[in-house]
């Protein structure tokens, strides 16, 4: 099973997804398996890595014409940062615990 991640410099994963969407042969869904789903199976987390009912929703919407900038995330479905360019977004946003 092959996975990306990103230890050391958790600012890495971003542009390597990227280039991933670009060049993995089926696109943005090939990469982002390899970001999420794989990983998450490897260790064993059965809750995440996946867009499924039931788990836990943990996602980053990124801004394609912004060099990859995330402007808003999510987890367990509640919206966890929001930069305020997505309309009533920001106002919605709460400490996860």
């Amino acid at each position: 099973m092959h996975i990306l991640a990103a230890d050391y410099h958790p600012g890495a994963i971003l542009p390597a997804f990227q280039v991933l969407a670009g060049t993995d042969p089926k696109g943005l869904a090939g990469a982002a398996v390899l970001a999420t789903a794989n990983p998450a199976k490897a260790l064993g987390l059965d809750d995440r890595g996946r867009l499924q009912p039931g788990l836990r929703a943990d996602l980053a919407v990124v801004d394609p014409a912004g060099m990859g900038r995330v402007i808003a995330s999510f987890s367990r479905g509640e919206v966890i940062f929001s930069n305020g360019s997505l309309p009533g977004l920001a106002e919605r946003v709460q400490a996860v615990a």
